[in-house]
């Protein structure tokens, strides 16, 4: 393999996504979420265009339903159809999400776009300049769910100057928040001969292993406020081989949790002006997003709706409106430390054995003995293990203090 090549790796893209449960919301606020995966879609085919890639993988959920509208569909092969007017192809695989769906509607796709249209593993090649420089092997549903472990199927012959990439839209068998969609443990994707394994399924960007790359890029659009942060898709240069994996945001809308800590208010008017503060930094550090606040802060107030309602209601009429989705209050507790120690015969040796602890390192032994985590280890410093016992102090003794209050 002599010519180096760049290709873009998207998942779960769930085009015309139906956003259950937001439709209270004011009409100019929801319009713009409705569309919102339009738009990540639209940054997506930008981004390849900008980066001259030479294909892009979507591995699964294009769509949100198995039903697509008839509009999501046209918007999509827009879209492959402005990759085909730059020479840039298109391997596409249909998940749980959308499966089966070319048998449901009759649709003409452009030419740089290639489908696997069966559950059977299927492989494509690739050729750049005439010569032929990579592999893509993967599979679609055809029903609405696979519960077989699906790696068993993938081709197992190396090939020293071929870049072979495996699309997989499924879960490791021990993710058991998820439902389980052709479930594999990392041991069989290792054990095959792919240079890269281009995942889909998880909406949260992750990295299962770093050789060769494992990865979930996570969908371009957050949906809800299980999928806060930046959303996106990963750009990947092979040279010699090698792949370079680079992460590129592309939400629209990002869903943003954010805690802050009010020490001080003497009225509900100064209470909402902190709260507002802090709205007006989220949409200078992100833009267009929902928030929810967790506050804690001296007696929480009780017109909570109220508030929210006041701190809401010149955002429909902004571009870059910050939606608060939920203010969540908590209680802030105030102790003194030694005194505490003095009262409480529990609290004390409790506290006596956190002052003792020069480190976390001999609390830690089964994580440092972990081959991932010990890697990160080294970056985690000294002044971060105190402000973690710091933390862990606190919410212990919080907890304990509220406990003897009721």
């Amino acid at each position: 393999m002599t010519q180096p090549f760049t290709f873009i790796h998207c998942a779960d893209l769930h085009l015309d996504s139906p956003y259950k449960g937001l439709y209270d919301l004011p009409s100019t606020v929801f319009g713009d979420l409705k569309v919102s995966t339009f738009k990540s879609y639209s940054k997506l085919i930008n981004l390849a265009i900008d980066q001259s890639v030479d294909f892009v993988l979507m591995v699964g959920d294009v769509f949100d339903q198995q039903a697509a509208s008839l509009h999501s569909l046209m918007k999509w092969v827009e879209g492959l159809e402005e990759l085909a007017k730059h020479d840039i192809k298109c391997y596409v695989s249909f998940g749980n999400h959308d499966y089966d769906l070319l048998s449901k509607v009759k649709l003409q796709l452009p030419e740089n776009t290639f489908v696997f249209k069966e559950e059977k593993i299927d492989t494509y090649t690739f050729e750049k300049k005439g010569e032929f420089i990579a592999e893509i092997s993967g599979f679609s549903y055809q029903s609405r769910a696979i519960t077989k472990n699906k790696t068993k199927e993938f081709p197992n012959v190396k090939k020293p100057d071929i870049f072979q990439i495996a699309m997989l839209h499924g879960n490791l068998e021990s993710a058991g928040e998820h439902a389980n969609y052709a479930p594999f443990q990392l041991s069989d994707l290792k054990a095959l001969p792919f240079n890269y394994w281009a995942l889909g399924h998880i909406h949260k960007r992750e990295t299962l292993e770093h050789d060769p790359p494992v990865t979930y890029p996570g969908n371009i659009q957050g949906r809800h406020m299980k999928e806060t942060g930046e959303k996106g898709c990963y750009v990947v240069q092979v040279t010699n081989g090698n792949p370079v994996v680079e992460f590129h945001p592309l939400q629209e809308i990002q869903f943003q949790e954010k805690k802050v800590t009010i020490t001080d208010w003497s009225s509900v008017n100064e209470l909402i002006k902190q709260l507002s503060e802090q709205k007006e930094e989220i949409r200078k550090q992100i833009g267009k997003s929902f928030l929810r606040l967790y506050v804690t802060l001296k007696q929480p107030p009780e017109q909570l709706e109220e508030i929210i309602k006041i701190i809401n209601e010149q955002e429909m009429d902004r571009d870059d409106w910050v939606w608060v989705e939920k203010l969540i209050f908590k209680e802030h507790l105030t102790y003194d430390r030694e005194r505490l120690k003095q009262s409480n015969p529990f609290i004390n040796e409790l506290l006596n054995e956190l002052d003792s602890t020069s480190g976390m390192k001999e609390d830690m032994h089964d994580l440092l003995s972990h081959r991932v985590y010990s890697k990160y280890y080294s970056n985690f410093h000294e002044e971060e293990q105190e402000e973690v016992k710091d933390q862990a102090e606190k919410l212990i003794l919080e907890e304990l203090i509220k406990g003897e209050s009721n």
